[in-house]
């Protein structure tokens, strides 16, 4: 995955560094889930320069003197206070951007409460799995606004066991822990 730099400048905006890698002839950015077409372009070269501190993600698509498109990370803006650089091995800490994700009661026996919060507006799947991954329950998987949402989790069917709670809004995934016990 090629390279994706971040800088927050003095007057509160960003600027945006792609890969230098010499094999790319071009980069175009995008917001969000975009494709690099027509008026979804927002800007074309290695450095997009005075991006607006307005909560929203973006990309770009890094064509290959082959003709090949190669696809960045996304970053999602603005960055935490404090924080000057962001580069793609970071660590990504979702709470101070905005995200977060709760199951209550943890252990439990009958119904839990899935609650997740959201910076922007956007699409998000809500799941249980269980530990191997298949898919246990769908909690939601729908088109939210920004804000606050709960939802409840009925698993009183469900055998004892270690599950997992997965959001998934983007390209981000958050995962919380839900332990299964008897009554």
């Amino acid at each position: 995955m090629p390279s994706l730099q971040v800088t927050k400048n003095t007057d509160g905006t960003y600027q945006l560094t792609g890969d230098p890698n010499s094999a790319y002839v071009n980069w175009y950015w995008v917001k969000g889930d975009n494709k690099p077409i027509g008026s979804n372009i927002i800007s074309s070269g290695r450095i997009f320069s005075s991006v607006s501190s307005t909560p929203d993600s973006y990309r770009y698509y890094a064509v290959t003197s082959a003709g090949n498109y190669v696809v960045s990370q996304k970053i999602y803006l603005p960055l935490p206070a404090g924080s000057a650089r962001l580069g793609a091995d970071d660590s990504f800490n979702e709470e101070a951007y905005g995200y977060s994700l709760n199951v209550s009661p943890n252990p439990v026996t009958d119904q839990a409460s899935v609650t997740f919060k959201l910076p922007i507006e956007m699409h998000v799947r809500a799941e249980i799995v269980d530990q191997q991954g298949q898919l246990v329950q769908v909690v939601t998987d729908a088109h939210h606004a920004s804000g606050s949402f709960t939802y409840p989790v009925n698993v009183a069917k469900l055998p004892p066991s270690l599950y997992f709670c997965r959001l998934k809004v983007g390209d981000l995934f958050l995962v919380k822990k839900l332990v299964k016990t008897q009554r």
